[in-house]
């Protein structure tokens, strides 16, 4: 056999669909397991929460939400209305509020230096 070639018998064999028994049990016991995780949640095991939270409510990726306005100040308001609303995390709204403080002072350096 040649290096990185094909072996014969690689992969799945014929007759096995893409979906797994594995896969197949837990589609029919999938009631029985929720209620086994959700018992679990009710007397407090915290692996049995997080399970649960990441599969009901799971972690949101933070999309880019434009921040607009004429100045830094209107950029400021309109960026803390986007952290109250969800749509931008307060450590984002942190560093972008740290960042619009800090662009003047850089101007300002700047026109110092030439």
């Amino acid at each position: 056999m040649s290096r990185g070639g094909k072996r014969d018998g690689a992969g799945r064999p014929k007759g096995i669909s893409q979906l797994s028994d594995a896969r197949k049990m837990l589609l029919e016991h999938s009631p029985a397991i929720v209620e086994a995780l959700m018992k679990k949640v009710d007397e407090g095991d915290m692996a049995a929460i997080k399970v649960a939270m990441e599969r009901i409510v799971p972690i949101v990726k933070e999309t880019q939400a434009p921040v607009t306005g004429e100045n830094i100040i209107e950029r400021i308001n309109n960026l803390s209305k986007l952290v109250e609303n969800g749509e931008v995390s307060p450590e984002t709204g942190e560093k972008l509020i740290n960042f619009f403080i800090s662009v003047p002072d850089a101007i300002q350096s700047e026109k110092y230096r030439l």
